[in-house]
């Protein structure tokens, strides 16, 4: 009976460690998931809300995007941001380091014009019914 029950501690002090080891390890990889969500989508985010922007300055973005990632990340504390813009895309990258894990997000988004799109088909709906009306 007492040879069983030092089996067991034994059989126990190696197997706990290993388990909270990989539940540890588990946890780490969820929270580092969690993190590259989160500036992958707020970078996004940035990228699509200043796309219709015409008069727009790398601070205004910059802010923004930190405005928006303040207190939401969990592993990365410093998130490096490089931030171009051209005459018809946004270019947004981010990257942070912690220890041995690494994040590098770009996002690209095209600049838009909505308001010339729309009086565009506007006046495609105004020339299709003039043509209407005269046929």
């Amino acid at each position: 009976m007492k040879k069983l029950r030092a089996n067991v501690s034994i059989e126990a002090a190696v197997i706990v460690p290993l388990i909270l080891m990989m539940i540890a390890v588990v946890i780490s990889i969820l929270f580092y998931y969690h993190d590259k969500n989160v500036i992958k989508g707020v970078s996004h985010e940035t990228a699509m809300v200043f796309s219709s922007e015409k008069d727009i300055t790398q601070e205004e973005i910059e802010n923004y995007l930190e405005e928006h990632l303040r207190r939401k990340l969990l592993v990365f504390s410093n998130v490096g941001k490089q931030i171009v813009l051209e005459e018809d895309e946004i270019q947004i990258i981010c990257s942070a380091n912690k220890r041995f894990m690494q994040v590098h997000v770009e996002t690209r988004v095209k600049r838009t014009e909505p308001e010339v799109w729309i009086r565009r088909i506007r006046l495609a709906e105004k020339l299709a019914n003039q043509l209407g009306e005269e046929q």
